[in-house]
């Protein structure tokens, strides 16, 4: 049987602490184990109201222009509206002509842009970005089979191929730290394109197939509930720190550190600040952004460079999801082989794959072999 000490996140306050513990306790306790509690946002996180006033608009209600929110998708995922046109019912009548997803990849393939869109793209300082990412979609098997599975005729998909031409372009500008384009300019270059392909970009075409609204205070609330605390804890994180090396010391050896997120953060570098070999066997972490904050040079504890120390727990289990935009490996940050990276798949949104952790069997089965 191993005692457990679970150390929350980022954002947590004792309601979700409650519900958190509760369902590490319903896993944990038919396989022997127990659990105890180290609470530490209640009093040493962010207010969970009261802030907000710097931020423009922050209380409005007002819809976000539909535009803007379908580029906010489209820099996640440049070509996901074309995918949602493999989802039209056919209409194409081909009378012996090419079904109109080969025709418009045998299109793309042998096009060539006018003098005028290269005059445009030219003037934005940007054409070697443009003529790289052409070269790259050519040959992109994953862009092919998109632009195949098109089921309707080239003239009609026209605009959307130019959309996600044109994102995948400006992602490839933004990660060569390209200033971003102006609107104006990115959507003349859309329709130019667009009207080569076929027809020309309406204001509406075609219509968004999703109802967006929000306001950049809305926006913000729900980025900041997850990196507030993550802000705080860089500056006065001695006390997070504190309450946690006086649960452990209060705590019978030994003792399983279950920690997730932040808490892995606080964990990591209480267990480096001091030898805690005598009441620590394991470390789990989960969801945790240790790794990436001592990539930054940015861990409290150990700069970048330097390695763990020997007094660190020589069994540390990291677990990481691909969906969670929060979690991180391990193991290529601190190259110790006492790390050990585990990858839970929940197949989540991002902020749901974050606290997808604990009601995933795949992680407590792997916590279970760790432990064994």
């Amino acid at each position: 049987m191993a005692q457990f000490l679970f150390v929350h996140g980022t954002s947590v306050r004792k309601d979700d602490y409650n519900e958190t513990i509760w369902t590490i306790e319903r896993a944990l306790k038919p396989r022997g184990h127990t659990v105890s509690s180290c609470l530490w946002g209640e009093h040493f996180g962010v207010p969970v109201d009261g802030w907000g006033k710097t931020i423009p608009n922050f209380e409005a209600k007002a819809p976000v222009d539909p535009d803007h929110a379908l580029w906010i998708l489209l820099f996640q995922d440049p070509f996901f509206r074309i995918r949602d046109l493999g989802l039209v019912k056919p209409e194409w009548d081909p009378h012996g002509e090419p079904e109109p997803g080969a025709a418009l990849w045998n299109k793309f393939l042998t096009w060539t842009p006018n003098e005028e869109l290269l005059q445009l793209i030219e003037a934005t300082g940007r054409l070697r970005y443009w003529e790289e990412e052409i070269a790259a979609l050519r040959v992109s098997a994953e862009f092919a089979e998109i632009v195949r599975a098109v089921p309707i005729p080239p003239a009609d998909a026209s605009a959307e191929v130019a959309r996600a031409i044109v994102a995948s372009f400006l992602i490839r500008t933004a990660e060569a730290g390209a200033p971003a384009l102006d609107h104006k300019t990115r959507d003349e270059i859309i329709d130019r394109m667009a009207r080569q392909f076929g027809v020309g970009m309406g204001p509406w075409d075609p219509p968004l197939s999703f109802l967006f609204r929000s306001a950049r205070g809305r926006i913000t609330r729900g980025v900041m509930k997850s990196v507030a605390d993550i802000l705080l804890y860089q500056s006065r994180g001695e006390a997070i720190r504190n309450v946690i090396r006086e649960k452990l010391e209060a705590a019978p050896a030994p003792i399983v550190l279950l920690a997730h997120s932040l808490g892995g953060i606080a964990a990591v570098d209480v267990l480096i600040e001091k030898d805690y070999r005598q009441k620590v066997s394991h470390l789990i972490t989960a969801g945790s952004q240790a790794p990436f904050v001592y990539e930054l040079n940015a861990l409290h504890s150990l700069p970048l460079g330097k390695v763990l120390p020997e007094h660190f727990p020589a069994n540390w289990l990291n677990i990481y999801d691909e969906s969670d935009i929060l979690s991180f490996m391990a193991k290529p940050a601190f190259t110790a082989e006492r790390v050990t990276d585990f990858e839970n798949k929940s197949r989540q949104p991002p902020l749901a794959a974050h606290s997808a952790y604990w009601d995933s069997s795949a992680v407590w089965q792997r916590i279970e072999d760790f432990l064994a």
